[in-house]
């Protein structure tokens, strides 16, 4: 009886161990890494904006850094301005540098001070720190349109209030003109000896008429 009691206890452990392994191994929680996303949330497609354009990226399941930062397990943004990424990136390859319409940075919210007037396509693509693109590819894209910049006056500035033609007289010009219709200290001059000459003449002549000179 003891033997079969020992044995039946052997037995029940096993199983209760091999329930424990079981059960140990389906509870385990399974790293399901998602893939990366990225969009590229402004401006929207097909909408007309003007300089500068500010780019609005969002992206999940990438840590973004700086490439700087040598972070092996993070990613940054890869800007192509109007050129297919379609033409440059290979796999396993770096994403070129030194290419002023492929713009390198961690900036999610990047603005673009001097795109021409008319049709832009932006194309983001996410890579890694040594900059190779993810595989499959992970990218957005956009396409919208610059506005003509507002025609500036001449000289860049407003024109001011009494333009030429309306003039206020309170310029040079004024100035000179009332200047022009006042007399000057020398002609007043001359004109109170003229006046004194004629004034001093008559009353000789009305002295002479009297009859009083001997």
């Amino acid at each position: 009886m003891r033997r079969i009691t020992g044995f039946g206890f052997a037995i029940v452990a096993m199983l209760g161990m091999g329930l424990a392994v079981l059960a140990g191994g389906s509870a385990r929680p399974v790293a399901a890494q998602s893939a990366p996303t990225l969009q590229i949330s402004g401006p929207s497609e097909g909408a007309t904006v003007s300089n500068p354009v500010q780019m609005h990226v969002t992206s999940s399941g990438a840590t973004i850094k700086a490439a700087t930062d040598a972070d092996a397990s993070a990613a940054h943004y890869h800007y192509f301005i109007d050129r297919d990424p379609a033409t440059v990136v290979q796999q396993g390859q770096p994403i070129p540098a030194g290419q002023p319409d492929i713009i390198h940075t961690n900036d999610a919210n990047l603005p673009l001070p001097s795109l021409a007037p008319g049709q832009h396509t932006i194309w983001v693509v996410l890579a890694h720190t040594d900059h190779t693109p993810y595989n499959p590819s992970v990218q957005a894209r956009v396409a919208f349109t610059v506005g003509a910049a507002a025609a500036a006056p001449a000289g860049g500035q407003a024109p001011a209030a009494g333009a030429a033609g309306t003039l206020p007289g309170t310029g040079s010009a004024g100035a000179l003109n009332a200047r022009r219709s006042q007399p000057t200290p020398a002609t007043l001059v001359v004109l109170a000896a003229l006046l004194l000459t004629l004034g001093g003449t008559g009353l000789y002549r009305a002295w002479r008429g009297t009859g009083l000179e001997r």
